[in-house]
């Protein structure tokens, strides 16, 4: 395929990013070219993307306009029928998540050692089919990081009815746990039962979880219940962890030391009570219509709704994992080669020739570059095609030089800042240092809790930055793009989330 470079210049680009090797990360994008709403094909999609995968790292560069036209869709249907985004959402727990976890759980009921080679790859294919529904019925989300905040302004401009940047962020505050809160709250809850006993207490804080196991069953049985509901809580697209007993003995054992910390988690069951009750006084006091509130309601339920996709993106990462490991055994690839699949190829797993190999060697040294231009199409390019495309977006964004975002959560920190890209950097940020990155997920939660403030490229009030941030009570500024080819780790930089800009001090 010919590219149109000049296309590509012209176009008004959203960057986003994460750690990622091809084979997990090949669902969302594969969903991007084409998605569903309550699984039947949608009249929109993610045309214009470009996805860049070089060096564990994709990023992802997003047509504005095409953004702007699936959140007004979606927004459109809201208005017109209150219930429409609950309504493809509840559809997509029964006949999307129900059936992927009945799948999940018939292949931890089976041996996989145990399957010959061809039902051991239908067993994956079956899995990815139902995980490729999870996300072409949600991929949706990420169209509002960009403007569902937009949407909330020209309803509330139409609607004649001012509120200020705090009272709107109380009204789109979590009124239920997130996933992170759920671990966190099962997690107060052993420890909440061990402080109550001082003897138990003062007598556990000095074994090993093998001792605890014999001394005290009871216990163990529920910090094990914690590996068995949240085991995967780590995972991202690029690195497979399974905590276990000894980390989640770790984060008690922290708790039930610090009389601080356990009674900042108590909070997190008052401040959700608190925060439905601030929403239903403010609607109230400000009399605030309908249509305003139901273009709140979808964008809480789109925050929330994300929120579980990437917790099923965890899970189904660590099943996938399972599956490369065994064909990995199999065939004799190296299991690291073969993530630079994507999921579509595993089906050739069992007749791969030196070509293949070559291709996918040449993938994990030199990186993959495609475009999204069709529906249900994916063009890659060649070596030197990708890297023609690659310098043209860096000097896109290296354009870029107002530093100016949304606040997703109050603060003014000074400090030094540091680069994160993914897992391999988190050792560089120090306590207080501010955080840059392409985005925020899960597994960059511990980091966040010692940052100063974060700032992410990624934007929009259903991000995770924005999310994590309200609930950690972090200073954040989102949707700062091109600041990762502006600053540079160890510069001074300022957050001042009152006017949304970061800026670089000499």
């Amino acid at each position: 395929m010919k590219i149109d470079y000049k296309k590509i210049r012209n176009i008004d680009w959203y960057r986003q990013g994460a750690a990622i090797k091809p084979l997990y990360a090949s669902y969302p994008i594969i969903g991007c070219s084409v998605f569903f709403i309550k699984n039947t094909l949608a009249p929109i999609f993610y045309k214009n993307i470009i996805v860049d995968i070089n060096n564990g790292h994709m990023i992802d560069y997003m047509d504005k306009a095409i953004l702007k036209k699936i959140v007004y869709y979606y927004s459109t249907q809201q208005l017109k029928n209150h219930n429409f985004i609950n309504g493809i959402k509840t559809h997509w727990e029964k006949y999307n998540v129900q059936p992927f976890f009945q799948n999940i759980e018939k292949i931890n009921q089976c041996e996989l050692k145990n399957l010959g080679n061809k039902e051991l790859l239908n067993e994956f294919l079956n899995f990815s089919d139902k995980y490729m529904l999870v996300w072409k019925n949600s991929i949706f989300h990420d169209a509002f990081d960009v403007f569902g905040e937009f949407v909330l302004t020209e309803t509330l401009n139409k609607k004649k009815c001012e509120l200020s940047g705090k009272e709107i962020q109380i009204l789109l505050a979590n009124t239920k746990p997130s996933i992170l809160q759920k671990e966190r709250l099962a997690t107060l809850e052993i420890a909440e039962i061990i402080v109550k006993n001082k003897k138990i207490k003062d007598r556990l804080i000095k074994l090993n979880i093998i001792q605890i196991k014999k001394e005290f069953p009871n216990i163990y049985k529920k910090i094990s219940s914690l590996v068995d509901k949240f085991h995967w809580v780590h995972n991202d697209f690029h690195t497979i962890i399974k905590l276990d007993e000894k980390y989640f003995w770790g984060n008690i054992k922290k708790l039930i030391n610090d009389k601080k910390l356990i009674a900042e988690e108590r909070c997190i069951k008052k401040e959700l009570k608190d925060n439905k009750i601030s929403q239903n006084k403010l609607i109230k006091d400000k009399n605030i219509s309908k249509e305003i509130i139901s273009v709140v309601n979808m964008l809480t339920i789109i925050a929330n709704w994300r929120d579980e996709r990437k917790a099923y993106m965890q899970i189904a990462s660590s099943v996938i994992n399972r599956f490369i490991k065994k064909f990995s055994l199999r065939t004799g690839i190296y299991k690291n080669l073969l993530e630079y699949c994507l999921h579509t190829e595993i089906k050739n797993i069992f007749t791969f020739n030196k070509n293949n190999m070559k291709e996918l060697s040449k993938r994990e040294e030199l990186g993959m570059l495609g475009i999204i231009y069709n529906r249900n199409k994916i063009d890659w390019f060649n070596i030197k095609e990708a890297a023609k495309i690659r310098l043209l977006m860096k000097k896109i964004f290296a354009e870029k030089t107002e530093l100016k975002g949304s606040a997703a959560f109050p603060g003014k920190v000074i400090a030094k800042a540091k680069i994160i890209l993914g897992r391999k950097d988190f050792y560089k940020l120090k306590r207080g240092e501010i955080l840059i990155a392409p985005n925020t997920r899960p597994e960059y939660v511990p980091i966040i809790k010692i940052a100063g403030a974060i700032i992410s490229e990624e934007g929009g009030i259903t991000c995770h930055t924005a999310i994590v941030s309200r609930e950690l009570k972090k200073p954040a500024i989102i949707g700062v793009q091109g600041i990762i080819n502006i600053i540079k780790d160890g510069d001074t930089v300022e957050v001042d989330t009152d006017k949304g800009i970061v800026r670089k001090l000499k």
